[in-house]
């Protein structure tokens, strides 16, 4: 009887391990397609731009000053992304700190 419990038991912890790590690959699939769409967004305006202006279809102006500022914005959008994918990290963090200053622990 004892025996049937422990299996049971086993095969629970098992599941659950087996949701969590299929959790952690949406996750990690998510955030890959997230950077890469960041990327592709930042990027290739730059490179349609260079590729206009070195075939001489277009003219230097204007648009081309406001593409080429796109292209720093993925250093700018990596950071962001990760952020918000792993929000609940820092807020864990932020809550415990807060904590310890409301008891009176001073952090050094």
């Amino acid at each position: 009887m004892q025996q049937k419990d422990k299996d049971s038991h086993k095969a629970c912890r098992t599941d659950a391990r087996d949701t969590s790590i299929s959790k952690a690959k949406i996750r990690s699939i998510q955030l890959l397609f997230v950077v890469v769409f960041a990327y592709i967004t930042c990027w290739a305006p730059v490179t349609v731009a260079g590729i206009l202006l070195h075939h001489e279809i277009a003219e230097k102006g204007l648009w081309n000053q406001v593409l080429f500022l796109l292209a720093p914005l993925n250093s700018l959008a990596n950071p962001l992304v990760f952020l918000i994918f792993n929000k609940k990290m820092f807020l864990s963090k932020t809550k415990k700190t807060k904590t310890k200053v409301m008891n009176g622990m001073a952090l050094e």
